[in-house]
């Protein structure tokens, strides 16, 4: 029964998407379909996306004072007394990312399904008023074959991932000392570790799992990284002028 609610209303919109816009894009080009409906979607969840975005731009912001209330207030429900008197002063859901995450989630799942195959293979998932194009062609641009695997699009995957992970994830910078003389706590020094790991392990690791799905899906994640690129860009200058 949720296999088959999942897929009406997730991935058959999104396939016949991908085969409506296939139809008109100059050559039938697979790989200029899959950008146009990534962008799509983005668009699609754009209000979500920027409220998530402006979140995360004004917790960096931030940062400095929340490592202060952390340092000054040892007694863990007094500090988060402190944080979310700071939150609510700076009118900030620190939860409205994990929310944007649970909704994308079974998008990107439903987009990999409609990306993982030939487009002919699902022709099951059609819609009455939609037709497959006769010649669908699997190479992008004229000499990237989507249909194989592509260690080029992996690298570009993992380079948009690292900038995309470096202008959304706060600067790592030296913790200051203490006034005690004490070292820094082990919250500190994990909070580092898991900075460093995300900032320079993730993006080759994804890399990595894109080059074995193909093709589709590292345009899929590219074209993606490169929108919430700009999209970070747009909302920071914007806050920026905000004050």
């Amino acid at each position: 029964m949720w296999h088959t609610l999942y897929t009406s209303l997730l991935v058959q919109p999104l396939y016949n998407g991908l085969v409506f816009i296939a139809s008109f894009v100059p050559g039938n080009d697979l790989g200029l379909a899959v950008i146009i409906l990534t962008l799509v979607v983005r668009f699609i969840l754009y209000p979500l996306s920027k409220k998530s975005s402006e979140t995360q731009v004004k917790m960096r912001k931030i940062e400095p004072k929340m490592r202060e209330i952390r340092e000054t207030f040892k007694d863990k429900q007094e500090q988060g007394l402190k944080m979310m008197a700071l939150y609510k002063e700076n009118k900030l859901n620190p939860l409205s990312g994990i929310l944007l995450l649970l909704i994308q989630f079974p998008i990107i799942i439903a987009l990999y399904w409609v990306f993982r195959g030939e487009i002919a293979s699902q022709s099951n998932l059609l819609y009455s008023f939609v037709s497959i194009p006769e010649n669908v062609s699997n190479v992008f641009l004229g000499f990237i074959d989507l249909s194989v695997k592509n260690i080029w699009l992996a690298i570009l995957v993992g380079l948009s991932q690292f900038l995309v992970m470096h202008i959304t994830m706060p600067k790592t910078a030296p913790t200051p000392p203490k006034a005690d003389g004490s070292k820094p706590s082990f919250q500190d020094d994990f909070a580092k570790s898991m900075q460093f790991q995300m900032r320079y392990f993730l993006p080759p690791f994804i890399a990595f799992i894109a080059y074995g799905i193909g093709g589709p899906i590292s345009l899929y994640w590219i074209t993606s990284n490169c929108f919430q690129l700009v999209q970070e860009m747009y909302i920071k200058r914007k806050l920026d002028k905000q004050g």
